[in-house]
């Protein structure tokens, strides 16, 4: 294939990732094969085999990068297995595509305090605080958020004191 008939492809690639479209769509693989697949990534993760889980969520992540499930689950893998940089990269991206789940910046959270990064963790728990409180279903964790941001900030002004 020659210079124009790539540029070709691509644009049409492009142009059906930007109307909605997924790796999944182009190669045929039905929602009901991607569900299998969570559920076997989804067995691993809960059996505490974090780097085969994370492989197949990698790969679920790439075949539809529209299910933020799907990113949620591989920063879990990466966070359980102290991987908090990538971890705090998949909550970041994963917040792009769902700006109001709570979750995920909870999550970026947990990551940036082990990171030492406590100023930005109490940003992100006091926006996982304030995402969770405006939704039904999320009480639990816009407590468990404010607890955090309490824990961030006294850990920050622990690390100032030291400076000081």
């Amino acid at each position: 294939m020659d210079v124009a008939g790539n540029n070709t492809v691509e644009t049409e690639l492009n142009k059906f990732i930007a109307e909605g479209g997924s790796l999944a769509m182009l190669k045929n693989i039905s929602e009901a094969e991607l569900e299998k697949i969570y559920a076997v990534a989804y067995d691993f993760y809960e059996s505490g085999k974090y780097q085969d889980a994370e492989s197949l969520f990698q790969v679920l992540c790439i075949l539809n990068h529209y299910d933020s499930r799907f990113f949620l689950a591989l920063g879990a893998c990466r966070q359980h297995q102290d991987h908090y940089h990538q971890a705090l990269e998949t909550y970041s991206y994963a917040s792009l595509m769902s700006p109001s789940d709570p979750r995920f910046p909870f999550h970026a959270g947990e990551c940036l305090l082990h990171m030492k990064e406590f100023s930005t963790a109490k940003q992100a728990f006091a926006g996982a605080q304030l995402l969770a409180k405006t939704q039904p279903g999320y009480e639990a964790l816009a407590e468990k958020a404010g607890v955090m941001l309490i824990s961030a900030t006294e850990q920050a002004e622990a690390g100032n004191a030291k400076c000081h």
